[in-house]
């Protein structure tokens, strides 16, 4: 193994262990009392300490998904998972604490405290923590830095009867470019391997935060929006295409102290 893997592997290791804590699975079911087999979407969520207020961060389509569920069935619950054994709970009210939400951006952020993770009055025993943020405004990400992402793939999900497993792991890439808003990730050079890798279970990394690390600890830069989705009746394309696997990720620094987003 190069000099290189044996520091990328050590990245992920020590970047999987910290991260682990702060993110988990959001999904949409139709009801509290379903199968896992129901489900109907999912994606990643974050829990951010911004230091006034403790949120929830995934992405706003997501968001959207739910919503747009919700008018065909009123019962349709918006979950999270939050670690082993019955650590599942749904949003009481999901409207009352939503913070903020933008479509261009595709965060949406919720009012997340402690005392809201409760099942009938009752505490949830969990496992998850809210990073903390400890530079105000979150600093932009430059070209060609490393990250890690951290997501909740649906196809890694396993389901059986009641019984649902969800799987993460830590994926290390490589910043291709950074605009005003967003940050692409391509299916080249050191990426290759790694979209080569991650190719078949991309859906349910939405909302998915990166971090960076370094020796002061991880910092967070960003959330997964979308991948790459090719044009409606176009040839299949090549897995080894510069866009097979894209991925765009929007800049964490349009998060506020107050859990609002700057549309600046």
């Amino acid at each position: 193994m190069s000099t290189h893997q044996d520091r990328l592997a050590a990245f992920v290791d020590a970047l999987s262990k910290e991260m682990m804590s702060f993110c988990g699975p959001i999904f949409i079911t139709p009801g509290l009392k379903t199968y896992p087999r129901e489900m109907i979407d999912n994606g990643t969520y974050s829990l951010i300490d911004t230091g006034q207020r403790r949120i929830l961060v995934t992405c706003q389509h997501v968001w959207q998904a739910y919503l747009d569920y919700r008018i065909k069935n009123p019962e349709a619950v918006l979950a999270i998972n939050l670690g082993d054994g019955d650590a599942t709970i749904g949003f009481e009210d999901p409207e009352r604490q939503l913070i903020d939400a933008d479509p261009e951006l595709d965060l949406a952020v919720f009012d997340f405290e402690p005392s809201q993770i409760r099942v009938r009055n009752a505490t949830v025993n969990h496992e998850k923590d809210w990073f903390p943020i400890r530079q105000w405004p979150i600093p932009k990400l430059a070209d060609g830095e490393y990250i890690a992402l951290m997501g909740f793939p649906g196809k890694r999900i396993q389901k059986d009867g009641m019984l649902c497993t969800f799987t993460t792991q830590a994926v290390p890439l490589k910043v291709s470019g950074v605009g005003e808003r967003q940050i692409c990730i391509l299916n080249e050079g050191e990426n290759v391997e790694v979209f080569a890798d991650i190719k078949g279970w991309l859906g349910g990394l939405s909302g998915s935060p990166a971090y960076t690390l370094s020796e002061t600890g991880a910092s967070l830069v960003g959330f997964v929006k979308s991948g790459f989705k090719p044009i409606a009746g176009a040839a299949a394309r090549d897995d080894s295409s510069l866009f097979a696997g894209t991925l765009f990720l929007t800049q964490a620094c349009f998060l506020q102290r107050d859990g609002t987003l700057d549309r600046q």
